[in-house]
Protein backbone atom coordinates (compact mmCIF):
# COMPACT_ATOMS: atom_id res chain seq x y z
CA UNK A 1 0.00 0.00 0.00
CA UNK A 2 0.89 3.58 -0.47
CA UNK A 3 0.65 6.47 1.50
CA UNK A 4 -2.30 8.55 0.76
CA UNK A 5 -0.34 11.78 1.89
CA UNK A 6 2.67 12.62 3.53
CA UNK A 7 1.01 14.11 7.05
CA UNK A 8 -0.13 10.64 7.58
CA UNK A 9 3.84 9.35 7.61
CA UNK A 10 3.33 10.33 11.25
CA UNK A 11 1.52 7.25 12.31
CA UNK A 12 4.64 5.47 10.98
CA UNK A 13 7.02 7.57 12.54
CA UNK A 14 5.17 7.53 15.94
CA UNK A 15 5.19 3.40 15.35
CA UNK A 16 9.05 3.65 15.28
CA UNK A 17 9.63 6.37 18.15
CA UNK A 18 7.81 4.93 20.52
CA UNK A 19 9.24 1.13 20.14
CA UNK A 20 12.15 3.72 20.78
CA UNK A 21 10.90 4.64 24.01
CA UNK A 22 10.95 0.85 25.27
CA UNK A 23 14.72 0.93 25.48
CA UNK A 24 16.13 -0.18 22.53
CA UNK A 25 19.00 -0.92 24.39
CA UNK A 26 17.20 -3.31 26.38
CA UNK A 27 15.51 -5.31 23.17
CA UNK A 28 18.44 -5.62 21.12
CA UNK A 29 20.91 -6.91 23.99
CA UNK A 30 18.54 -8.60 26.15
CA UNK A 31 15.90 -10.32 23.71
CA UNK A 32 18.56 -10.14 20.75
CA UNK A 33 15.99 -7.61 18.29
CA UNK A 34 16.48 -6.59 15.10
CA UNK A 35 14.17 -3.15 14.58
CA UNK A 36 13.66 -2.48 11.30
CA UNK A 37 14.41 0.84 9.52
CA UNK A 38 11.26 3.34 9.86
CA UNK A 39 11.59 3.67 5.87
CA UNK A 40 10.61 -0.08 5.53
CA UNK A 41 7.30 -0.10 7.22
CA UNK A 42 4.35 -0.73 4.89
CA UNK A 43 1.51 -2.95 5.11
CA UNK A 44 0.98 -6.09 3.04
CA UNK A 45 -1.54 -7.11 1.02
CA UNK A 46 -0.98 -10.48 -0.23
CA UNK A 47 2.28 -12.20 -0.88
CA UNK A 48 2.93 -14.57 -3.88
CA UNK A 49 5.81 -16.42 -4.73
CA UNK A 50 9.21 -16.55 -2.46
CA UNK A 51 11.88 -18.29 -1.35
CA UNK A 52 9.72 -19.63 1.59
CA UNK A 53 6.82 -21.10 -0.62
CA UNK A 54 9.34 -22.18 -3.51
CA UNK A 55 9.40 -26.13 -2.88
CA UNK A 56 5.58 -25.97 -2.90
CA UNK A 57 5.36 -24.42 -6.84
CA UNK A 58 3.74 -26.70 -8.87
CA UNK A 59 7.06 -28.47 -10.64
CA UNK A 60 6.29 -27.11 -14.18
CA UNK A 61 6.01 -23.21 -12.94
CA UNK A 62 8.92 -23.86 -10.32
CA UNK A 63 11.89 -22.21 -12.59
CA UNK A 64 9.61 -18.74 -13.36
CA UNK A 65 10.01 -18.55 -9.93
CA UNK A 66 13.46 -19.28 -9.48
CA UNK A 67 14.85 -17.11 -11.87
CA UNK A 68 12.36 -14.22 -10.70
CA UNK A 69 14.36 -14.52 -7.41
CA UNK A 70 17.55 -15.10 -8.66
CA UNK A 71 17.26 -11.89 -11.10
CA UNK A 72 15.97 -9.03 -8.27
CA UNK A 73 15.98 -6.58 -8.89
CA UNK A 74 15.38 -6.27 -12.37
CA UNK A 75 13.48 -9.72 -12.87
CA UNK A 76 10.34 -7.46 -11.22
CA UNK A 77 10.08 -5.25 -14.29
CA UNK A 78 10.08 -8.28 -16.51
CA UNK A 79 6.75 -9.60 -18.02
CA UNK A 80 5.93 -13.12 -17.13
CA UNK A 81 2.57 -14.74 -14.98
CA UNK A 82 4.10 -14.05 -11.39
CA UNK A 83 4.10 -10.15 -11.89
CA UNK A 84 1.30 -10.32 -14.82
CA UNK A 85 -1.77 -11.72 -12.47
CA UNK A 86 -1.53 -9.17 -9.54
CA UNK A 87 -0.93 -6.11 -11.63
CA UNK A 88 -3.99 -7.13 -13.41
CA UNK A 89 -5.69 -7.66 -10.05
CA UNK A 90 -8.41 -4.72 -9.09
CA UNK A 91 -6.55 -4.39 -6.02
CA UNK A 92 -3.21 -2.85 -8.02
CA UNK A 93 -5.20 -1.43 -11.16
CA UNK A 94 -8.05 0.37 -9.31
CA UNK A 95 -7.73 3.05 -6.82
CA UNK A 96 -8.97 1.76 -3.62
CA UNK A 97 -12.36 3.77 -1.57
CA UNK A 98 -10.30 4.79 1.53
CA UNK A 99 -9.60 2.55 4.15
CA UNK A 100 -8.33 4.09 7.52
CA UNK A 101 -6.74 2.07 10.41
CA UNK A 102 -5.65 2.74 13.80
CA UNK A 103 -3.53 0.92 16.03
CA UNK A 104 -4.98 -2.20 17.52
CA UNK A 105 -2.16 -4.00 19.48
CA UNK A 106 1.50 -5.51 19.73
CA UNK A 107 1.89 -8.95 18.85
CA UNK A 108 4.28 -11.68 18.40
CA UNK A 109 4.17 -14.26 15.71
CA UNK A 110 5.53 -16.98 14.98
CA UNK A 111 8.43 -16.53 17.67
CA UNK A 112 10.14 -14.45 15.11
CA UNK A 113 8.61 -11.00 14.51
CA UNK A 114 7.27 -8.50 16.35
CA UNK A 115 4.10 -6.84 14.48
CA UNK A 116 1.26 -3.81 15.00
CA UNK A 117 -1.69 -5.00 14.54
CA UNK A 118 -4.17 -2.70 12.83
CA UNK A 119 -7.95 -2.66 12.67
CA UNK A 120 -10.55 -0.37 10.77
CA UNK A 121 -10.54 3.15 12.20
CA UNK A 122 -14.47 3.44 11.37
CA UNK A 123 -17.74 1.80 9.91
CA UNK A 124 -17.04 3.05 6.56
CA UNK A 125 -13.35 1.11 6.57
CA UNK A 126 -15.12 -2.20 7.41
CA UNK A 127 -17.15 -2.53 4.48
CA UNK A 128 -14.00 -0.95 2.53
CA UNK A 129 -12.00 -3.70 3.77
CA UNK A 130 -14.46 -6.38 3.43
CA UNK A 131 -14.45 -5.75 -0.41
CA UNK A 132 -10.08 -5.34 -0.38
CA UNK A 133 -10.34 -9.16 0.73
CA UNK A 134 -13.22 -10.59 -1.53
CA UNK A 135 -10.79 -9.91 -4.24
CA UNK A 136 -7.79 -10.38 -2.27
CA UNK A 137 -9.37 -13.73 -2.56
CA UNK A 138 -10.30 -13.85 -6.00
CA UNK A 139 -6.32 -13.00 -7.17
CA UNK A 140 -5.38 -16.04 -4.60
CA UNK A 141 -7.35 -18.59 -6.52
CA UNK A 142 -5.99 -17.38 -9.69
CA UNK A 143 -3.01 -17.50 -8.76
CA UNK A 144 -3.35 -20.74 -6.54
CA UNK A 145 -4.72 -22.22 -9.99
CA UNK A 146 -1.56 -21.08 -11.78
CA UNK A 147 1.14 -21.86 -9.46
CA UNK A 148 0.10 -24.31 -7.08
CA UNK A 149 0.76 -21.71 -3.90
CA UNK A 150 -1.62 -18.56 -2.46
CA UNK A 151 -1.73 -16.96 0.81
CA UNK A 152 -4.22 -17.55 3.41
CA UNK A 153 -7.38 -16.35 3.27
CA UNK A 154 -7.50 -14.36 6.43
CA UNK A 155 -6.00 -10.75 6.19
CA UNK A 156 -4.29 -9.36 9.03
CA UNK A 157 -3.60 -5.71 8.03
CA UNK A 158 -0.49 -4.89 9.87
CA UNK A 159 3.22 -3.48 10.34
CA UNK A 160 6.45 -5.55 10.78
CA UNK A 161 8.86 -3.54 13.75
CA UNK A 162 11.57 -6.09 14.04
CA UNK A 163 12.35 -9.68 14.29
CA UNK A 164 14.29 -11.99 16.77
CA UNK A 165 16.98 -13.74 16.36
CA UNK A 166 15.47 -16.84 17.99
CA UNK A 167 12.63 -17.78 19.84
CA UNK A 168 14.34 -17.73 23.19
CA UNK A 169 14.23 -13.76 22.98
CA UNK A 170 11.05 -13.86 21.86
CA UNK A 171 9.76 -15.75 24.64
CA UNK A 172 11.36 -13.52 27.04
CA UNK A 173 10.27 -9.75 25.23
CA UNK A 174 6.30 -11.74 25.50
CA UNK A 175 6.28 -11.69 29.06
CA UNK A 176 6.92 -7.80 28.34
CA UNK A 177 4.18 -7.30 26.32
CA UNK A 178 1.12 -5.96 28.05
CA UNK A 179 3.35 -3.46 29.50
CA UNK A 180 4.43 -2.11 25.96
CA UNK A 181 1.43 -2.41 24.92
CA UNK A 182 -0.12 0.31 27.55
CA UNK A 183 2.30 2.65 26.31
CA UNK A 184 1.46 2.34 22.26
CA UNK A 185 -1.99 2.86 23.08
CA UNK A 186 -1.23 6.00 24.55
CA UNK A 187 1.16 7.37 22.11
CA UNK A 188 -0.84 6.13 18.79
CA UNK A 189 -4.63 6.99 20.59
CA UNK A 190 -5.50 9.97 18.40
CA UNK A 191 -3.52 8.67 14.94
CA UNK A 192 -4.62 7.10 11.84
CA UNK A 193 -2.88 6.21 8.45
CA UNK A 194 -5.18 5.45 5.40
CA UNK A 195 -4.46 3.87 1.90
CA UNK A 196 -5.81 4.60 -1.21
CA UNK A 197 -3.33 2.57 -3.73
CA UNK A 198 -1.94 -0.87 -4.27
CA UNK A 199 1.24 -1.30 -5.38
CA UNK A 200 3.19 -4.69 -6.46
CA UNK A 201 7.00 -5.19 -5.07
CA UNK A 202 9.57 -7.78 -4.70
CA UNK A 203 11.98 -7.73 -1.71
CA UNK A 204 15.30 -9.52 -1.11
CA UNK A 205 15.00 -8.61 2.66
CA UNK A 206 12.61 -6.91 4.99
CA UNK A 207 13.95 -3.84 4.28
CA UNK A 208 15.01 -3.90 0.19
CA UNK A 209 12.05 -3.86 -1.93
CA UNK A 210 11.77 -2.86 -5.67
CA UNK A 211 8.66 -1.71 -7.27
CA UNK A 212 6.81 -3.31 -10.38
CA UNK A 213 5.82 -1.34 -12.68
CA UNK A 214 2.39 -1.13 -13.60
Amino acid sequence: MTLNDDPQVAFYRTLATTLERLDLPLLTSTYLFCPLPTASYHVTVWDGGNAGNLKSVVPARRPELETLLAGLPQSILAPGDLTALPLASSLVTRQLPEIRFRFDALALWGNAVLVARLSPADATSVSHLGRLTDERRRLSANFHAAFGIAPGDRFTPHVSLGYFANPQGALLASHALPTWNAVFDTAMESLNVSYRSISLYGFTDMATFFKAVK
